[in-house]
């Protein structure tokens, strides 16, 4: 009882591996194709619950300017 072992696991790959069961992670060379800004920003920029709004379900117009 006195002892504590806890579960931790990465953040970012927690997150792109739940994204991607369900389809939301956003296709990194795709974007750089389509909008190489944004492709910089998500890649290179922290990683924002904003960038699994911009495929998939739960699609957010507002995903793009919000990053």
């Amino acid at each position: 009882f006195g002892k504590s072992d806890t579960i931790q696991t990465d953040y970012v790959v927690y997150m792109d591996e739940l994204a991607s069961f369900i389809g939301a992670k956003p296709n990194i060379p795709w974007l750089f194709l389509t909008d190489p800004k944004l492709a910089l920003e998500v890649y290179f920029g922290p990683c924002t619950p904003y960038q699994f709004r911009l495929v998939g379900p739960g699609k957010w117009p507002g995903a793009r300017n919000a990053i």
